[in-house]
């Protein structure tokens, strides 16, 4: 079925489509991640741990392939792009010392539908959609120095949610082959709980939502 799916949408798109189009994007990305903040936060281990970094916006950076439609304004496509933030709690003192670091990092894959709401000239102003999931990987690292002594306890947690995000695109085409452009989207991600790879308890739900501004250079061919 699968199979059939996808050698279907290849026929369509290689009678349908006028031209095809490779965006490289890098950009923004603003969530608020206020669940893993809020458990950074409240981490027990029996000291005052301080907070040096709480998942901060992040640069995303993405790959697109397009395929404006024969005689429309519609452009379908598709989208893969990845991002990551991170977080460090840490504490010493004469004898001890403890540091926490965790780091979440995001694969998305999307298929996008622009819609052409104005061109004039070499400006080109989109209505920008897109609709696919994520796959959240949080690592978590525990090093502790007592003394003379250290000991490192690693976790790694997984998560899986869909995506959608609506926004708008502006391009510039300063030559028949290249162009560039900017989106401002707002991204909306379900709320997914980080699972271990291993037999520990599951962690905090982790959620992207939030918004982009991201730049790209892309080629006709």
């Amino acid at each position: 079925m699968k199979k059939l799916f996808f050698t279907g949408l290849v026929l369509f798109l290689l009678r349908y489509a006028s031209a095809q189009e490779v965006i490289v994007m890098t950009g923004l990305s603003i969530h608020s991640h206020n669940k893993l903040k809020s458990a950074q936060a409240n981490f027990d281990f029996g000291v005052d741990l301080k907070s040096t970094q709480s998942f901060p916006p992040s640069l995303q950076y993405g790959l697109a392939m397009r395929f404006p439609m024969v005689q429309s304004k519609a452009t379908l496509g598709g989208l893969f792009y990845t991002t990551s933030t991170a977080a460090r709690s840490t504490y010493e003192d004469y004898s001890l010392r403890l540091d926490v670091d965790q780091r979440l990092r995001c694969f998305g894959f999307a298929f996008t539908f622009l819609y052409t709401l104005n061109e004039t000239g070499k400006s080109k102003v989109n209505l920008y959609t897109s609709a696919g999931f994520e796959i959240s990987t949080l690592n978590t690292d525990i090093n502790l120095r007592l003394n003379d002594t250290s000991e490192d306890v690693s976790n790694t947690y997984r998560a899986f949610s869909p995506m959608v995000e609506a926004g708008l695109e502006y391009q510039y085409h300063w030559s028949k082959k290249f162009f560039v452009q900017g989106i401002l989207a707002l991204h909306v991600s379900q709320e997914a709980i980080l699972n271990s790879t291993t037999d520990e308890p599951e962690y905090e739900n982790v959620n992207w939502t939030g918004g982009k501004v991201l730049i790209g250079i892309g080629r006709k061919f």
